[in-house]
């Protein structure tokens, strides 16, 4: 179906030749899906090095690649805004979203004010903003939820293969161009659990830290377990690698984070559980 056309803003936009910015938009947007879990990125901000000559990576900002896409996506649906190659699709009430983006905002300049390094907190609450544009983006069905699903479960069940044989090898497989961490269980700072008096590597994939790679495990455990309800064997099959892929983070974050998730998945369910309202206050108590 042709999208309807808006009014142009500025003669420059509709000048340009041979390029549809929405579906530019729509592409960049699959880039964002793709690319998230990858840690290729650029140092942009750190504060002085320590004395000692110690990285502080908690101190330090990057810009990812993720980054760039999802911001070029937003900028690209905003001239395919103006150029009339689509209409603004209002979703949910603005006064809401705008109320408790203001609340959002206040709730984070404590955290501002109060930090050593105040730019450096600026900008880390700068990303959460971040999220916003994608909330907006999705709002505007450049990308189908069944995409999304799609893009989302399939590239958390590569990080799922990746982090397996990262814990059958203990050691990382040499992906460092997509931003894997070295690991090994001598490197000072990797993560690692204590099995028999043995030091084990916990499971990364391409993520920082194997709780960042479980909180995306467990998100697509359950998007999943919903998307692929009609095709049984698939189903069973990518929950399975997930949930193994899960337990090897060894994340108790991520373990209490799933149990909730499976309380709210039950009492929101179809069936008709009398006692739906005590899963929900227990979730939320969890």
């Amino acid at each position: 179906m042709a999208q309807p056309s808006l009014k142009v803003a500025h003669p420059v936009l509709q000048a340009i030749p041979g390029v549809n910015f929405f579906q530019l938009s729509r592409f960049l947007l699959i880039a964002f899906l793709v690319t998230f879990p990858l840690q290729i990125r650029t140092l942009v901000y750190n504060p002085p090095f320590l004395l000692t000559g110690n990285f502080n990576p908690y101190a330090t900002f990057f810009v990812y690649l993720s980054d760039v896409a999802l911001a070029a996506a937003f900028l690209c649906w905003g001239i395919a805004l103006l150029r009339g190659e689509t209409v603004y699709k209002k979703f949910g009430d603005a006064k809401v979203l705008i109320g408790l983006l203001l609340i959002f905002a206040v709730s984070l300049l404590p955290s501002v004010y109060f930090a050593e390094y105040r730019l450096m907190s600026f900008l880390l609450c700068a990303r959460f903003f971040e999220l916003m544009l994608l909330v907006v983006l999705m709002g505007q069905d450049i990308l189908g939820m069944k995409d999304v699903l799609k893009y989302f479960v399939a590239g958390m069940a590569a990080q799922a293969g990746i982090a397996i044989f990262q814990y059958l090898f203990q050691h990382s497989l040499g992906l460092q161009i997509l931003g894997e961490a070295a690991l090994s269980p001598d490197t000072p700072g990797v993560a690692k659990m204590d099995v028999g008096g043995e030091k084990l590597i916990r499971a990364y994939g391409t993520f920082p830290h194997p709780n960042v790679l479980a909180g995306g495990l467990t998100a697509a455990l359950f998007l999943s377990w919903h998307w692929l309800k009609n095709t049984f064997w698939l189903r069973v099959g990518v929950v399975a690698l997930l949930s193994a892929a899960l337990l090897l983070t060894f994340s108790r974050s991520a373990f209490l984070a799933f149990a909730g998730g499976v309380l709210v998945f039950i009492s929101l369910g179809d069936s008709k559980i009398y006692w739906r309202n005590i899963l929900l206050g227990a979730s939320i108590l969890l």
